[in-house]
């Protein structure tokens, strides 16, 4: 411990000997006071420093510093070291121009930051050029799409509407009769006219899709105040293992963030809805016992992506435990088909063989080939479906819980895993052109080698028994590929 023994020029008395460790080890008040009584007599000098061996050395403190340390390390306590009094500050804002030019930053710091709080959260947003703020054409458009037409039909609120699985599962909702309004964010993770063109078949069909983002609060609670959604089928992520190692705060902002902005809302509002959402196969990652179950466990990812699911999975069962809320997970296995994501191998194999460019195809270790669960989207469709059919209503009224309400989890896959240049073969031939391949190792981006889903539990409790093959299903995405990137608009299919 350094000790500083301090005594007044003006008075040598035993008395006014104080030795202290620092400014800030005067204990009590008494010492301060003491000290301060010393220093406004006439000063202190350091006679000597204290220290124990091998320390390093310390002086005392400077006398022109004495009252800028606080007597607490971390708090600055004003009213005894007067720092920040009026006339300290006044002498140095009168001598310093870098001062006030700091000042006026800060002041400008705080009014930008004061607006882009009050921009968040006024109910101010903006739809393309549409503002939903007191907007009666977009709230009709809200509150038709979500008209029901069938007894005892669901109000279903669908996150990642305009994505791959989205835009299926709202188009199947609403041919059924079921209430449904769609919301997303239309990112350009991959070609966003894609997207656009899912949505236009949506609205044909009479479902809205809401421009937005499931992060931003106040459009959720005002979403919520105009429906009273039944349902809410959550399929809006971030996806792709690779990505997330080049841009990982998307994954975290999507899958996580996104994810508990939206039980807050699910939570909050009155009734709650039932919550089916899209987890991944990934959360498997190193899992080497296949096929892959439900009961297996899950904490060891492969991925960011996969990371991030389950972190999804973990607050599930938190809102559900805490706040009554109905949830069911789906685990989705390696989902293909028409409008499919064109981040997919199936899709980017596709459009290189046609044009004649070469495909890279990954080995496992000693050679060994990648194998994935392919689950055409008309299978994963249906257990989407089912889940959202069979799902209890939650237990929960004004973010309180009221009972135990349903926690569910469900792998959704083919249970035939393909390996992928058996894949390429169908491609091949369904295209009537050789593919031109270049094999390498798997790097380690996360992707692991192999998924294979073991459906019992959905078959058992969803019915979910899925009846189409690679074969089958691959046919029908090259033709859909073909049709929809060779012709016009008018000739475009539909899912």
């Amino acid at each position: 411990m350094h000790e500083h023994v301090l005594i007044s020029d003006s008075n040598k008395n035993l008395e006014d000997r104080i030795k202290v460790h620092h400014w800030w080890h005067l204990k009590t008040a008494k010492e301060r006071l003491k000290f301060k009584a010393l220093c406004k007599r006439g000063g202190l000098m350091a006679v000597g420093s204290i220290s124990k061996p091998g320390q390093y050395p310390h002086t005392a403190m400077p006398l022109s510093v004495q009252d800028n340390f606080p007597s607490t390390p971390g708090k600055a306590k004003l009213e005894r070291n007067g720092y920040f009094s009026f006339s300290r500050i006044s002498g140095r804002w009168h001598s310093s121009t870098s001062a006030k030019f700091s000042f006026w930053v800060i002041v400008l710091i705080f009014l930008l930051a004061c607006a882009a709080f009050q921009l968040k959260f006024s109910g101010f947003h903006t739809i393309g050029k549409v503002s939903w703020l007191n907007n009666p054409a977009w709230e009709k458009n809200v509150q038709h799409s979500c008209h029901v037409k069938r007894d005892e039909g669901l109000v279903v609120l669908v996150t990642g509407a305009a994505g791959f699985v989205g835009s299926h599962v709202s188009l199947h909702l609403k041919k059924r009769g079921d209430g449904v309004l769609g919301i997303d964010n239309f990112n350009s993770y991959y070609d966003p006219s894609l997207k656009t063109a899912r949505r236009a078949l949506l609205e044909k069909h009479g479902v809205f899709v809401v421009e937005g983002d499931i992060n931003d609060a106040a459009l959720l609670q005002t979403l919520f105040n105009l429906v009273p959604f039944t349902h809410v089928m959550h399929l809006a992520a971030q996806a792709g293992v690779r990505y997330a190692m080049e841009n990982p705060g998307s994954y975290v902002h999507s899958n996580v963030a996104g994810l508990v902005v939206l039980f807050e809302a699910c939570k909050n509002a009155n009734p709650q809805p039932a919550i089916v959402w899209a987890s991944s196969s990934s959360v498997y990652g190193l899992n080497r016992k296949v096929p892959f179950s439900e009961f297996d466990r899950t904490d060891k990812p492969a991925s960011l992506y996969a990371a991030t699911k389950k972190a999804g999975e973990v607050v599930a069962h938190t809102y559900n435990h805490i706040y009554g809320l109905s949830i069911t997970g789906l685990r989705f296995f390696t989902v293909y088909g028409p409008w499919g994501r064109p981040d997919m191998a199936y899709f980017s194999f596709t459009k290189a063989i046609l044009e004649g460019n070469t495909i890279t195809v990954y080995q496992g270790p000693n050679g060994a080939d990648l194998a994935r669960d392919f689950t055409y989207i008309d299978d994963v469709v249906k257990g989407c479906v089912a889940s959202l059919d069979t799902a209890q209503k939650s237990t929960g009224s004004g973010g309180k819980k009221k009972g135990i309400a349903q926690l569910r989890i469900f792998n959704l896959g083919n249970t035939k895993p393909v390996t992928v240049p058996d894949m390429v073969k169908i491609l091949e031939k369904n295209l009537k052109t050789k593919a031109h391949m270049n094999i390498v190792s798997m790097p380690r981006n996360g992707d692991v080698p192999f998924t294979h889903a073991n459906i019992t539990r959905a078959l058992q409790e969803l019915s979910y028994n899925p009846s189409t093959d690679l074969e089958t299903g691959l046919k029908k995405f090259v033709h859909w590929y073909r049709s929809y990137y060779d012709y016009s608009d008018q000739s475009r299919s539909t899912p």
